[in-house]
């Protein structure tokens, strides 16, 4: 009998589908977000709307975490009421707050949103037929065409013809 996996990609309240991935998703977020440095990087109980938003995701960007794991990880610290947390806006804090696309403005350059490890994993999958050019296209948010670019801006090779 085979074992049927779920894929989730969003951090939730509830962590998981079962409680081992629970316990999973809890180590995880105590080991990449440990508590006394959350803690320090905001007076979270004062936060509110957008400086909320605009605090979960630099402190995210910071831990190189997502703004929305981050934000459940306060939650499970009591630093946030799960009211609070709810009410802040899933747009506000995707991608920890950059724009969506193939590249993201930094300060002083542009950068591919993916790294290069993951673009060669995404071309194997694609040439190994584990996965459609347009599941993942549509997955990650980017035409077809895009999605070639991504491959270009990395070096990869496309595994695909255009």
């Amino acid at each position: 009998m085979r074992c049927r996996r779920v894929h989730v990609e969003d951090a939730t309240e509830t962590g998981g589908a079962n409680r081992v991935e629970q316990l999973a998703n809890a180590f995880a977020s105590a080991l990449l977000m440990p508590a006394r440095i959350v803690e320090v990087a905001g007076d979270w109980r004062s936060l509110r709307g957008d400086a909320l938003a605009a605090q979960l995701n630099a402190t995210a960007d910071r831990l190189e975490v997502t703004a929305s794991a981050l934000l459940w990880r306060l939650v499970s610290l009591n630093l946030l009421e799960k009211a609070e947390a709810r009410a802040v806006p899933a747009d506000a804090i995707r991608n920890n707050g950059r724009p969506t696309g193939l590249f993201a403005e930094d300060r002083d350059s542009k950068r591919p949103l993916f790294s290069k490890r993951f673009v060669e994993i995404v071309a194997r999958a694609v040439d190994e037929g584990r996965v459609s050019v347009r599941k993942i296209a549509g997955l990650l948010g980017l035409s077809v065409d895009d999605l070639g670019d991504l491959f270009a801006a990395h070096g990869v090779p496309a595994p695909y013809a255009l």
